[in-house]
């Protein structure tokens, strides 16, 4: 039933679409069967029902469009929906680990960190020291420290280096 919501036709109204894929989020492995409107949702006209999409499937190992979506997010105008997608790419990497698609994951968080407003390098630092993720973070935290020109990105991410040792 929930999965119908995901195919409301109204595009202005985003509300009913984003709470079922919310919805789908939180039920989690059982979400599947759903597989064939999360991966419609990842057209979706908003990027908050995109990103939502994307990580319910990354929950599911389906990480395919869904880490290419949660990666272009991050070219997203809004502030706003690049800081969400950081979170997204953080949920999404605890959920594939190690695998090539969580470096992807990584990689796009790394790459967050050379956004111009701060608000997104803080959140893409929020999920790269993540203790489960500093050691495959660990050279973008790394890179980080060094080469910054904000003192409080350096400062940040040698805090998350020392906690990793």
């Amino acid at each position: 039933m929930i999965a119908y919501a995901l195919d409301d036709p109204e595009p202005r109204e985003f509300g009913v679409r984003w709470i079922a894929v919310t919805a789908l989020k939180y039920l989690g492995v059982r979400a599947r069967s759903a597989e064939g409107a999360l991966r419609r949702a990842l057209q979706d006209p908003n990027p908050r029902v995109r990103i939502e999409a994307a990580v319910v499937l990354c929950q599911g190992q389906e990480s395919e469009p869904a880490v290419a979506v949660l990666e272009a997010a991050l070219d997203e105008p809004a502030l706003s929906m690049r800081r969400y997608a950081c979170e997204g790419l953080g949920e999404a990497l605890s959920a594939l680990g190690a695998s090539e698609a969580g470096q992807r994951c990584v990689a796009a968080l790394a790459r967050a960190l050379s956004d111009g407003e701060d608000p997104v390098v803080d959140a893409a630092l929020c999920q790269l020291g993540r203790a489960s993720f500093r050691a495959a973070a660990g050279s973008a935290l790394r890179r980080a420290h060094m080469t910054d020109t904000r003192a409080w990105v350096r400062a940040a991410a040698r805090s998350v280096l020392e906690q990793a040792e």
